[in-house]
């Protein structure tokens, strides 16, 4: 079981971090048709994200870590202008349309967690409780899902419970399967808080840690788009 390189060659975990992480990141070389400039990050949110996670989550930050986490920030913008750059007004509004057409919207959620913020980050380590406070108080948009969810988690726990991404999970699967960039990988994404938790036994498997650092799930994220899916 390894990481690789796009030409086959096996990495360590240090080398891993040092040649994926980078392509998360506006004003990088493309990777393929899958990684440009439309999904990566800018330094500027991605340092913000980093900032909430050392001094702590606060009422305040909730807006910006939901916009965040499904796609409601403008990178571009930010990176220029080296503050948050809402898309379609999400900030004012609560609601955002993805990719799929889908209508997000987080009105009764948001109104949930800053109404409950010191009873939620007093959630003595029960991330399951945690989770199934944020899950049940949605309101009435199914969209919000459990991924989304999760995120709130990460935050709320201070990263000890991981964040989930798709692709995060596909890198490290390839790691487990011991499968080389441009194969494909057997994976399923997460539909129940115990599929939830065989991912964060595969983190503990590869780092030794669940409780692992950005720069690790920046290169994850990146490794599993080099897996066909």
């Amino acid at each position: 079981m390894t990481f690789y390189d796009p030409n086959g060659y096996q990495l360590t975990v240090q080398q891993f971090i040092d040649f994926y992480e980078p392509f998360y990141y506006l004003n990088t070389p493309n990777v393929g048709r899958r990684i440009t400039a439309r999904n990566k990050t800018s330094h500027f949110i991605e340092t913000t994200i980093e900032n909430i996670l050392l001094n702590g989550l606060t009422q305040h930050d909730l807006i910006f870590i939901i916009a965040w986490k499904i796609g409601a920030i403008d990178h571009q913008a930010s990176q220029a202008n080296n503050r948050p750059a809402y898309k379609s007004y999400f900030n004012r509004t609560l609601q955002f349309v993805d990719q799929y057409n889908r209508l997000i919207d987080v009105n009764h959620l948001v109104n949930y967690l800053q109404s409950d913020f010191k009873r939620l980050t007093n959630h003595n380590n029960n991330y399951l409780w945690l989770f199934n406070q944020i899950f049940n108080n949605r309101g009435n948009n199914a969209n919000f899902g459990l991924v989304y969810c999760l995120s709130l988690v990460y935050f709320f726990s201070n990263i000890t419970s991981p964040i989930y991404d798709k692709y995060a999970h596909i890198g490290l699967k390839a790691y487990l399967q011991n499968v080389a960039p441009g194969n494909i990988v057997s994976y399923q994404q997460i539909q129940t808080w115990n599929q939830y938790q065989l991912f964060c036994d595969s983190i503990k498997q590869i780092f030794g840690n669940q409780a692992i650092q950005r720069n690790i799930d920046r290169s994850l994220w990146v490794y599993g788009h080099f897996f066909p899916q």
